[in-house]
């Protein structure tokens, strides 16, 4: 045998050993329901799990204002709403984009009005739907517990969330005070933006 077959030999091996890695990785995605048109939303999530038509978690990427008062009420008089609603009583959770509640969009709404929806929310809430922002939704499903998403990290919660191999991750929108910065400086806390 010579060196070029050897080398062939061991490069279809390799290949072999690849090819069934990422087919195990593609089998051992978790399975999720997606309903929106939020595509940015839906290619990043593709990245780490299998979007099908439903799942046990279902990220819905726009909730209007009529299905957000159906869905709440119990009822439902569109397709969408009837979707949502069905797979709310086949006990399945919801995990509204907040970006994507219709209502949010007018900062200008009477006060009265804003405590109504947010009312029909919490009602959604209670059913057991998920309202979060689209940066944590893919760190929610894949039960990443870990990451700091307040708006401020200060000393005391720098204390409370330090990592068992001294480190921090907090969200990229997360502002951190001159205090938790000197203190991580002096003790080697690593403070990881993502």
């Amino acid at each position: 045998m010579s060196d070029q077959d050897l080398i062939e030999i061991i490069k279809r091996e390799i290949e072999k050993y690849y090819s069934k890695e990422s087919n195990l990785k593609e089998i051992l995605k978790k399975k999720i329901g997606f309903i929106g048109n939020d595509i940015v939303l839906k290619d990043e999530l593709k990245r780490n799990f299998d979007i099908q038509e439903t799942g046990e978690k279902i990220v819905v990427s726009e909730l209007g204002i009529k299905e957000l008062a159906e869905i709440s009420q119990g009822v439902y008089s569109s397709e969408e709403s009837k979707k949502l609603l069905y797979n709310l009583l086949e006990g399945k959770e919801l995990i509204v984009v907040e970006e994507g509640i219709e209502w949010r969009k007018f900062i200008s709404a009477p006060l009265k009005l804003q405590e109504r929806y947010r009312n029909y929310e919490k009602v959604l809430e209670s059913y057991g739907t998920k309202i979060m922002k689209r940066i944590e939704i893919r760190e929610y499903l894949e039960e990443r517990k870990n990451c700091f998403t307040e708006k401020l990290l200060d000393l005391k919660a720098l204390k409370k969330n330090i990592n068992s191999n001294g480190t921090i991750e907090i969200s990229n929108e997360t502002k951190v005070t001159e205090l938790a910065k000197e203190y991580a400086g002096a003790n080697n806390i690593k403070i990881v933006k993502r």
